[in-house]
């Protein structure tokens, strides 16, 4: 058969959230033709997760585990296969964070600034506390919100989030930024009268100052989760509680004791402390500082959170 007779497939790739003008221009010409079938590629199902962490490890794969994957990795193969090889871990595959951080460099700084304050803040996303937190008109939070659903990097079918967990952790990985967002969502939520948002924001704070690991973070993380702790407690919050006591072991202390601990770590002066638990300061005194044995937090001559600069 003469080579320009012969049959001829042309196969064609492109990110469907890195569409410029030519290229739709084409994809709308191409359309019109009756031999061009175009196909949609999606994430890996659970099922086919399984299949291929099976394949990977050469081990069963529970549906428990595979459910995990799929969650963090939103069913991406080049995600699922890096996973693969830490199993059981909680932290993202460098590979994965450095994929991921490469689509998040081509975005907007506004966009950035966004997905790092909604990464601190939980998988789905809330536009108003998004806002809150940066101290951003609500336009402005929803235009940036439109450019991360246009890049891929979240969703909105019901509602914003994450599309896959390594978006989170990388975005969350700008730690500094991080640590700003959540101080200050901590100070809105106070103002706003919601203690769920204050303790879920303090917990998080705990969690990336334990990560980014600077003099006096450590004592800080460990003070936070401890407030944490008490605040969680107080407001029946049992996940919350759990995911404390991950951070800081079972707490040591009476009731009493954490609430002074809790209030200790919020830099109160002792007098107010001890008004606020009707105790004198005296009794204050010895009991916080039980509470430094345990290394929350310093002595009640000194309420602030230890390793807290002055």
């Amino acid at each position: 058969m003469a080579a320009r007779t012969m049959p001829v497939m042309i196969l064609v790739t492109y990110r469907d959230t890195e569409v410029g003008e030519p290229l739709s221009d084409t994809l709308a010409a191409l359309a019109r033709e009756d031999s061009v079938t175009r196909v949609q590629l999606t994430g890996l199902s659970e099922t086919d997760v399984v299949a291929h962490l099976t394949g990977l490890t050469g081990a069963a794969v529970d549906a428990e585990t595979a459910a995990i994957v799929s969650r963090r990795t939103g069913g991406n193969p080049f995600f699922v296969a890096e996973l693969s090889r830490i199993l059981g871990q909680e932290r993202m595959p460098d590979a994965v964070l450095g994929a991921v951080r490469v689509r998040l460099d081509g975005l907007s700084h506004g966009c950035r600034e966004m997905l790092v304050a909604a990464s601190v803040l939980g998988t789905q996303v809330d536009p108003a506390i998004v806002a809150s937190v940066l101290g951003w008109p609500l336009d402005d939070a929803l235009s940036a919100l439109d450019e991360a659903v246009r890049s891929g990097v979240l969703s909105d079918p019901d509602g914003w989030r994450f599309t896959h967990n390594g978006i989170a952790a990388a975005a969350c990985d700008w730690l500094d930024d991080a640590v700003r967002h959540l101080r200050r969502a901590i100070v809105n939520n106070e103002r706003a009268g919601t203690p769920p948002y204050v303790a879920m924001a303090t917990l998080d704070l705990a969690r990336v100052l334990a990560r980014r690991d600077r003099p006096g973070d450590a004592d800080e993380s460990a003070a936070l989760a401890v407030s944490a702790r008490a605040m969680a407690e107080e407001l029946g919050m049992r996940q919350l509680v759990a995911d404390a006591e991950a951070l800081t072991g079972p707490s040591a202390l009476s009731p009493r004791e954490n609430e002074i601990a809790r209030l200790a770590a919020q830099g109160p002066t002792n007098r107010q402390i001890a008004a606020a638990v009707h105790i004198s300061v005296r009794t204050g005194r010895r009991t916080c500082g039980r509470s430094s044995e345990t290394g929350i937090v310093e002595p009640f001559g000194d309420p602030r959170p230890a390793g807290v600069s002055r």
